[in-house]
């Protein structure tokens, strides 16, 4: 009797636990909302273009999300450079990030450009709980081991270069977050 006692004890107790394990923190509420409209739309052309242009392989399963990097170049000049996010292994480029919701879709936005170390990381709990809610095929691939390919997407990033909040420049080109282009301002070429 007590062997049943503690078998059943035991099932119950590790079945909740085991339950509120798979739904802890697997659901993102978003508490951020973009307030410039200028990158808003931006943000919303290019979210059309690369779902377009990625609609196969989203309907293979695999997840591709928008991310924003921003930066301060000095005191007036602040870059916006909107890329995509293919692959889960990002999270530890762009901590810290916020999410927001723009266009019905999961936005990324970080103030991390890759260009210099990071001290702020994910703890290995959290960054698997990312990847489980955001890149489900992935997850199911690592957890059965079966990692069966790397996603190398390189899309064109849209850049966006403002002074003092007004828009100077936007275009799209590959690169790096952290590029620095030749930007007119004020009648004279500066690298920005």
């Amino acid at each position: 009797m007590k062997k049943l006692f503690f078998f059943f004890f035991s099932f119950i107790f590790f079945s909740c636990d085991n339950r509120q394990e798979k739904t802890l923190g697997l659901s993102l509420e978003t508490m951020f909302s973009l307030d410039n409209a200028q990158i808003k739309e931006a943000i919303i052309e290019y979210q059309e273009k690369l779902y377009a242009d990625y609609a196969k392989s989203i309907s293979n399963g695999d997840s591709i999300y928008v991310c924003v990097f921003i930066k301060d170049i000095n005191d007036t000049i602040k870059r916006c450079v909107i890329g995509s996010l293919a692959e889960y292994i990002a999270f530890r480029y762009i901590s810290p990030f916020v999410i927001c919701n723009i266009n019905g879709h999961h936005v990324f936005v970080t103030m991390n450009s890759g260009e210099n170390e990071n001290d702020f990381v994910l703890s290995p709990i959290d960054e698997k709980k990312l990847i489980q809610i955001y890149f489900p095929k992935r997850y199911k691939e690592m957890s059965e081991d079966k990692m069966q390919h790397i996603l190398n997407y390189e899309a064109e990033n849209c850049y966006l270069t403002f002074n003092r909040g007004e828009l100077l420049d936007k275009r799209y080109r590959q690169g790096l977050f952290f590029d620095r282009l030749l930007i007119e301002d004020n009648g004279k070429k500066e690298w920005y």
